[in-house]
């Protein structure tokens, strides 16, 4: 099933649905984590699904490809990982927490 894969490359998978809750629920069952977008002019239904989504970064009308340790402020990236938590090995207690980032856009893209 094609929901399950992860393509590495420049592909993306497009999917409908009936609701808001349904697209939160396919996201939250399928995606890695990483980040998710919502295009809408709706800004409550943004809203609910930017907090309800299960992901490090969640955007309303602007790409993914903003995820990026760079595009953040936090420095250059050491190794990249497309799960929501990078941690591995040996870790303390700062690091057994994890932040989301919202980011609201008009459209930008990278």
């Amino acid at each position: 099933m094609v929901w399950y894969e992860e393509f590495l490359d420049y592909k993306i998978v497009i999917g409908t649905t009936n609701s808001n809750q349904e697209a939160i629920d396919t996201i939250n069952k399928y995606s890695g984590g990483h980040s998710a977008s919502i295009i809408t002019k709706n800004d409550s239904v943004a809203q609910e699904f930017m907090e309800n989504v299960d992901t490090a970064a969640v955007y309303q009308n602007a790409s993914t490809r903003f995820t990026d340790g760079g595009q953040f402020g936090l420095g250059g990236e050491l190794a990249i990982s497309t799960d929501k938590l990078h941690q591995r090995g040996p870790i303390g207690l700062q690091h057994l927490v994890t932040n989301k980032w919202y980011i609201y856009g008009h459209g930008q893209i990278r």
